[in-house]
């Protein structure tokens, strides 16, 4: 019995590769485009008319008119019953307007309560 270890006594060859024939591309000059020449030039339109009046806008222009577009729209629905209503009238009060009405309530029960009965 021998060790699993072992080394065995035989070389074994390793196969040898014979190299690739490498292949030659070649280019057809033919088929080779052109660089397209640059028009400085105004473009035209395909399909309509061209509105002269009509602004061009900046995508971040025409994403901001969108967006307000939404509130506006969002608002109208959502002011349509009475509790809509009263949301929409909390939410217009600024901060130094509800700063003033809770100054006003403590100053109320502040004074009811400094009553000294005899």
């Amino acid at each position: 019995m021998g060790l699993c270890a072992s080394k065995s006594d035989q070389v074994k060859e390793s196969p040898v590769l014979k190299p690739k024939s490498q292949i030659r591309k070649t280019h057809d000059k033919s088929k080779q485009s052109k660089p397209s020449k640059l028009r400085n030039g105004t473009g035209h339109r395909v399909q309509g008319e061209v509105d002269e009046t009509k602004e061009v806008l900046s995508a971040q222009e025409a994403a901001r008119l969108a967006a307000e577009k939404r509130l506006q729209e969002s608002n109208a629905k959502a002011t349509q019953g009475t509790l809509g209503k009263k949301l929409a009238e909390e939410r217009s009060k600024s901060h130094k307007t509800h700063m003033m009405k809770e100054a006003e309530r403590r100053q109320l029960e502040k004074a009811s309560r400094d009553f000294v009965y005899d």
